[in-house]
């Protein structure tokens, strides 16, 4: 968030009227969206995608009132004055959750809906999602359900929209701050020092508050033990970066696989952001210019055009090699953190270098498709491995009695062709039924109304 460090203050002084007064007047004229949805219903003739065993339930019925899956039956279920859906002999999958998203915008957790992502983790989060998160609790928007985790916590460096700690005291007062504020997580950056994560550690365990970690590594002169209870580590990129030095020597791998698997934290690879830059840099605005429109906010995109794409935009034939040949490289580090058993999820960084929401989800789960994994491994680290990592597994992950009825319902079977994640029949949101055209109306709807002076006023404010 370059755009605002030069002149933060001076900006949001200067700017905070104007946009006050323009988000009065864009929200005077914007129209609340709403979509009919079926709330108690039987879905019939469906196929359920066993995440855990991999298998298939054929042929079931599926009952789902009050948000909640009430039962499963390969036999009729009778209920009276239930609507009656005929799945067609489609696939229902749980609905998918991304561990690594960037949104201030509404819109982008509408759009990841449309297209399955039920669940969000946002990683650098302010105190708006919190608000949008009980607005969701309170029923009155319809989205991606939201994790928050805290601004990104940073040591010696303070760049906005984030939390700075410099000892150990800073840090164990913003492990409080986040408590008191209703953050799900901490977010800490690999900036931080070893002083200042270990007591955010101890603080966070004492006040029971997940942290997930950018580079799975910890700083120098922390053990590697003190980053076992972590809730998650993330990037592949910084296991290439950090451990590995930079090197693209594959004999090294096997050495710090065995570090990150002696953890036992779940691993986000987000290999999806560096195939983006990777595009960016090779087919510069061809690419740029082929991603959907309205998928990013336009003031999100237009700070992101004049910084962060810019420079992969005037990137020089040695660095578009070099890109190239790090993703092959990253894969094949996911590819072994995947044969050492360590659990990988889902996770996109949506919302960064103009990456679309929701579109992006199902990009990642297509690149760990390519680095190796099985198509099984791949819903898993989109389902039950995320559900398992955010401890929401007793309400999401698998489909079965009693859990919420987040789910997604496939042309095909994903288990053998995982691009039918590319054209999700219907939605199931906490129980809330979403058809195609339904989804296609909240797609649409998102794309075409971004309420550009509210997102302003958000940063600005924050």
């Amino acid at each position: 968030m370059g755009l605002f460090l030069l002149n933060k203050r001076r900006l949001k002084h200067a700017f905070s009227s104007f946009i006050l007064s323009c988000v009065v007047m864009s929200c005077a004229n914007t129209q609340s969206y709403a979509i009919s949805v079926e709330k108690r219903y039987i879905l019939q003739n469906v196929n359920i995608v066993d995440v855990v065993t991999g298998d298939v339930k054929k042929a079931h019925q599926v009952y789902v009132e009050d948000g909640i899956i009430q039962q499963i039956s390969a036999s009729n279920i009778q209920k009276p004055r239930v609507q009656i859906i005929d799945a067609k002999g489609g696939f229902l999958l749980p609905g998918l959750i991304d561990m690594h998203v960037h949104a201030y915008d509404k819109s982008a957790f509408e759009l990841a809906l449309s297209h399955g992502v039920t669940h969000v983790r946002i990683m650098n989060g302010i105190p708006n999602h919190l608000h949008w998160k009980q607005q969701q609790k309170e029923g009155s928007w319809l989205a991606s359900s939201l994790t928050v985790s805290t601004p990104i916590v940073h040591s010696r460096i303070e760049p906005p929209l984030s939390w700075t700690a410099n000892n150990g005291e800073e840090a164990r007062r913003l492990v409080q701050k986040a408590k008191a504020l209703g953050y799900d997580l901490i977010k800490a950056y690999g900036s931080m020092d070893k002083a200042s994560l270990s007591a955010m550690i101890d603080e966070a365990n004492a006040l029971n508050i997940p942290i997930a970690k950018h580079g799975p590594h910890p700083p120098t002169g922390l053990s590697w033990e003190a980053l076992a209870n972590m809730q998650s580590l993330e990037h592949v990129e910084d296991i290439y970066q950090g451990i590995l030095g930079h090197s693209h020597d594959e004999t090294l791998i096997p050495s710090a696989i065995e570090k990150v698997s002696q953890v036992g934290v779940p691993i986000t690879p987000t290999l999806n952001i560096f195939w983006q830059l990777t595009k960016i840099s090779e087919f510069k605005n061809a690419f740029v210019d082929s991603l959907p429109a309205g998928y990013i906010s336009p003031f999100i995109a237009f700070y992101q055009k004049q910084n962060q794409v810019k420079r992969w935009l005037n990137s020089q034939d040695e660095m578009v090699a070099y890109n190239i040949k790090t993703l092959s490289f990253l894969k094949k580090i996911t590819n072994q953190l995947a044969l050492s058993n360590v659990p990988l999820l889902v996770g996109s960084d949506a919302g960064v270098l103009l990456s679309p929401h929701g579109l992006a989800t199902i990009n990642e789960m297509m690149l760990l498709q390519s680095a190796g994994l099985s198509n099984i491994e791949v819903i898993r680290a989109a389902t039950i491995n995320a559900a398992n990592a955010l401890a929401l597994d007793s309400k999401l992950g698998v489909i079965d009695e009693g859990l919420q009825a987040d789910f997604i319902l496939l042309e095909d079977n994903p288990l053998q062709d995982l691009t039918t994640l590319n054209n999700v029949i219907a939605v199931s949101k906490e129980g809330k039924w979403l058809g195609k055209e339904q989804l296609l109306a909240l797609r649409e709807n998102a794309r075409n109304n971004h309420n550009v002076f509210s997102e302003m006023w958000t940063l600005f404010s924050n």
